[in-house]
């Protein structure tokens, strides 16, 4: 038989489990859905075991006193529109062993003062887009182990500076290059992970079983840029064949240059012998060179005419 035990018109309670004979609890029969009349002061609502397929949005938004909301052990679906009703004051949500498949940024775009948000066990759950925490900042307890998530973002978590603890075992990990971002922020990160010998890889074959502490490491060796002794031995008779050829080259162009400048020098050397000759050839044949005096000017004398 569900019950509705309510205490204090402040902690509304709807499970299956006994009444607690040492409180003072009011006992109420449901027919598996969320009643519309609850009262608007109430702090801590628990709907767990009820087989709820979905939640009052309109209802559940005008609980302005929330801090509370366990929805554990259900049958929560939340596609890809769905958004979570603008509870202001709502610290600590579990949604826990439901049937959520995704996770986007509009799902908890209205719980801006979230703590704790509770996941796990959402054997549907195989995705939780990038950016889908954006509007927590203050989250500090994530749990999403024992889900179907394949792939995690390397920005999901990236602006959550309180995050103290994050949980996420049991997902069947794929660890290829592509994970390899967020493996990076996991190293890097202030973060608690209470199982992390618990993450493990599911891809690929060569990885399956390992920790992602192990494949991270061996994911920097297969997907980043690394030099194995070969590469530098490479390099280095790349380095010298550069040095060589290049002092090949120099040495080609000033040959070259060489032989262009030759010809135009050699022509004059051989203008000067050829009128060497010419002149010789002259004083052979008799001819007299008259050597005449240079003219100089005295005074006021007039140069004669001749």
């Amino acid at each position: 038989t569900l019950q509705l035990v309510m205490s204090h018109q402040e902690t509304l309670l709807f499970s299956f489990g006994m009444l607690d004979a040492k409180t003072d609890y009011f006992r109420l029969l449901i027919n598996y859905k969320v009643p519309g009349s609850i009262p608007l002061t109430t702090r801590e609502l628990i709907l767990s075991y009820n087989k709820l397929v979905t939640l009052p949005v309109l209802e559940m938004s005008y609980l302005n006193e929330l801090v509370y909301l366990d929805c554990s052990h259900n049958l929560l679906e939340m596609g890809l529109d769905f958004t979570f009703p603008g509870i202001v004051k709502l610290t600590y949500l579990d949604l826990s062993f439901n049937k959520l498949s995704f996770v986007t940024p509009y799902t908890f775009s209205q719980l801006n003062k979230l703590l704790l948000l509770n996941l796990s066990s959402n054997p549907k759950l195989v995705e939780v887009k990038d950016k889908a925490f954006d509007s927590n900042p203050l989250l500090r307890f994530v749990d999403m182990s024992d889900c179907a998530l394949t792939y995690v973002g390397g920005e999901l978590f990236k602006d959550l500076h309180n995050l103290h603890s994050l949980r996420l075992k049991g997902n069947p990990w794929n660890c290829d290059c592509s994970f390899l971002e967020f493996c990076n922020w996991i190293k890097k990160a202030d973060v608690v992970y209470p199982d992390s010998e618990e993450m493990t890889c599911n891809k690929p074959e060569l990885f399956k079983g390992l920790t992602v502490n192990v494949a991270e490491t061996k994911l920097h060796y297969l997907c980043l840029v690394h030099l194995d002794f070969q590469d530098f031995v490479f390099l280095g008779l790349m380095a010298i064949c550069i040095f060589f050829g290049g002092t090949l080259v120099a040495w080609l162009v000033g040959l070259a240059t060489v032989q262009l400048q030759g010809p135009s020098g050699g022509s004059l050397i051989a203008r000067s012998e050829v009128t060497g000759n010419q002149t010789e050839g002259l004083l052979g044949s008799g001819a007299h060179l008259v050597e005449r005096p240079p003219f100089r000017c005295e005074g006021n004398k007039q140069l004669s005419s001749f």
